[in-house]
């Protein structure tokens, strides 16, 4: 039964960030609009949560410090000193996308290893939400992960991807394998307790990169800036 709950509730997830992702793609969304839109999917990322509020965001630091005169290098800093950097846009110079399975650079080249990055994190009362993103095969991967005050995945989504079509791209849409990020307390690891998407290595790695790293940031949160006393 809870599995299947799991499922469930991973599937309307993956409805409502494909129907998001396919008006903002079609037109661009106002800011206004977008928060709209997170409001609406936010209780199911994060159950027993009914009211979301901003805690940081990556656009609102860099405009308080571009408007201070401050110059924005390596990115903003949490109050837990994890460094933070804006999403970078989609690929430049109209590159055909890979055909066929994907390619996994040898060691120390991988694309995937690059640092993760938080985009922004909601408070509600249960925990947070927060969107991560990640280099992933093609272009980077932006997940929205709800995570408990305990520190445990409650629900997850691909926010938005470029990855290869029928490889990579299926991150957003395979409900089996966003399934098994859920309940999961920053230890997931692909290849080992997450089993990747076929042909997709990088892919995969880049969806548990971005899980973990939510997960990280409320274990490790500063405890005076009102997160969780949990782990750390």
């Amino acid at each position: 039964m809870k599995k299947y709950m799991g499922k469930t509730l991973v599937t309307i997830l993956i409805m409502g960030c494909l129907l998001f992702a396919g008006r903002k793609g079609l037109a661009g969304l106002e800011t206004a609009n977008e928060e709209r839109y997170l409001q609406k999917i936010f209780p199911y990322l994060l159950p027993g949560s009914t009211t979301f509020t901003l805690e940081m965001s990556v656009e609102a630091a860099e405009e308080s410090q571009a408007d201070n005169g401050a110059e924005v290098a390596g990115g903003p800093q949490t109050d837990n000193g994890t460094e933070l950097a804006a999403a970078s846009s989609a690929g430049e110079g109209g590159e055909t996308e890979p055909v066929g399975e994907e390619i996994i650079p040898e060691e120390g080249e991988e694309a995937a290893e690059e640092e993760e990055i938080i985009r922004f994190v909601y408070r509600g009362e249960t925990g947070y939400v927060i969107c991560t993103v990640t280099q992933g095969y093609v272009d980077e991967i932006e997940l929205l992960v709800g995570v408990d005050d305990s520190g445990k995945v409650k629900g997850l989504c691909v926010y938005g991807q470029h990855e290869t079509f029928g490889l990579g791209a299926a991150s957003q849409t395979n409900v089996p394998f966003l399934q098994q990020y859920l309940g999961t307390s920053g230890e997931a690891q692909t290849g080992t307790t997450v089993d990747a998407l076929t042909g997709a290595t990088v892919s995969s790695k880049a969806v548990t990169k971005g899980v973990n790293a939510a997960v990280a940031y409320v274990t490790g949160a500063d405890i005076s800036s009102g997160a969780t006393s949990w782990g750390g």
